[in-house]
């Protein structure tokens, strides 16, 4: 029974009493003996029990229960993923069941109840700094909770979660950042085959081809069956210039996935540089079967034709790149010089045209314009076009002499109407073999 309630009643009891004992008093003659010693005894109890409330009971009947511990059953921080058991530990004075409820930052994860445990399963969104709280209460005081606890945790990203920030850290061209994640989830994660992929991948962008293929092949050895890693260690042996194992390494891509269109146009090219044009056509083929929208394909496969003098050929394949992307002015540029050896010259002076139209400044589509100017004999505009393309590379001396070439033949023509198909003429028909530019281009794995 409650204390105070005690108190109370005896104070009550103790009024009652001495109102008697003040009426008894008054009028004692009225009373027998008996009742006279009903009301002492009466008197004399109330005063031993009125004491014994005060001396033994203390004022507070009921305290509030405090939280004494709340404990993770793993260290922090954890990566994510990971299931912690929480644990809280509570304390009540008069041993009254103690109920729990337990939040995370702020937000509640259970209902009161006498269950002082709570599993937290991690995930990639819970990656950060968190706060973990539990309340308690005994029911007899705050409805809200009678005290509480908190703790800090942290989660951090597992290694998927590094893998993936590093793909996308690679598709943004941050390349040496990409490098970092993909290392954070190796070390999360040493057999994750596609960090390493990943990291190789990122190194081939960076020229560091040795670490590049040590890393493919650590991807190919955890995973054999990664065509990705495969074609990666292609590229890698590529830039270092071990094309017949680059081609190895290709096949091997294309084996476990034969609709991998990269691999089988990074194969074409590892033909083509090698001059084995035959081979790399019939590359360039499967991967514009497999994808006909892969301009790269259709120009590579042009210039291989072109360079076996099947000009028809070639100029169909730059017209199929053309189709997919009309503002590449290299591949219109390879269309003219084809169509120049064929000494189609008014139709080779309107792709160099459309050239200039997409890029001005660019000093080898005029110097392309002016030569085909010259084989038609209109060396006025030839030496326009070669005076466009010195102010933008004076220090080409190929461009002036073909301008001094123009001049010679202008000349030449006010005196004796020699024309460019006469004997005269020092100007060889076929001069262009092969346009002029960067022909290192390779497709990689994004």
């Amino acid at each position: 029974m409650n204390s105070q309630l005690i108190l109370t009643a005896c104070g009550v009891f103790a009024a009652i009493l001495a109102l008697a004992l003040s009426f008894y008093i008054k009028h004692k003659d009225i009373f027998d003996k008996r009742i006279k010693i009903i009301f002492i005894i009466l008197f004399f109890i109330d005063i031993f029990v009125f004491a014994d409330a005060l001396i033994y009971s203390p004022m507070d009947a009921n305290s509030p229960p405090m939280v004494v511990s709340l404990m993770p059953d793993k260290m922090n921080p954890q990566e994510a993923g990971t299931s912690i058991k929480w644990t809280a530990t509570a304390l009540d004075p008069e041993k009254d069941p103690v109920q729990y409820k337990f939040l995370l930052d702020g937000q509640q994860k259970t209902d009161w109840s006498y269950d002082s445990t709570w599993y937290w399963t991690t995930s990639s969104a819970d990656n950060g700094s968190h706060t973990i709280e539990i309340k308690v209460k005994d029911g007899n005081h705050n409805a809200d909770g009678d005290d509480s606890r908190d703790i800090d945790f942290s989660i951090s990203p597992d290694a998927i979660t590094w893998n993936n920030e590093g793909n996308v850290l690679y598709s943004q061209a941050k390349y040496d950042d990409a490098i970092q994640a993909y290392e954070k989830a190796i070390e999360l994660k040493p057999d994750l085959a596609e960090a390493w992929n990943g990291k190789g991948k990122a190194l081939n962008y960076l020229g560091r081809y040795d670490e590049a293929l040590q890393a493919c092949n650590k991807a190919i050895e955890l995973k054999p069956d990664l065509a990705e890693a495969w074609n990666n260690k292609g590229l890698a042996l590529y830039n270092l210039s071990k094309f017949d194992e680059a081609v190895q390494a290709y096949d091997s891509a294309i084996q476990i996935n034969p609709q991998y269109v990269e691999a089988w146009y990074n194969k074409g090219y590892a033909f083509f540089v090698q001059g084995r044009n035959d081979e790399a056509i019939q590359a360039f083929d499967e991967a514009i079967q497999i994808n006909p929208q892969d301009a790269e394909a259709w120009a590579y496969k042009g210039k291989a034709l072109y360079y076996q003098k099947k000009y028809d050929e070639a100029i169909q394949a730059f017209d199929g790149a053309i189709q997919i992307n009309p503002q590449d002015a290299d591949i219109l540029d390879w269309k003219g010089n084809a169509l120049y050896n064929q000494h189609k010259y008014d139709e080779a002076i309107q792709a160099y045209d459309r050239c200039l139209q997409i890029n001005p400044q660019n000093a080898t589509f005029w110097d392309d314009k002016g030569v085909a100017l010259l084989m038609q004999g209109k060396y006025d505009e030839a030496i326009q076009a070669f005076d466009e393309s010195i102010q933008i590379n004076p220090q080409d001396a190929l461009t002036r002499e073909w301008k001094g070439i123009g001049l010679n033949l202008l000349n030449r023509t006010t005196d004796k109407h020699a024309g460019p198909d006469g004997s005269d003429s020092p100007l060889m028909v076929g001069h262009i073999t092969q346009p002029r530019g960067d022909d290192a281009l390779i497709q990689g794995e994004f």
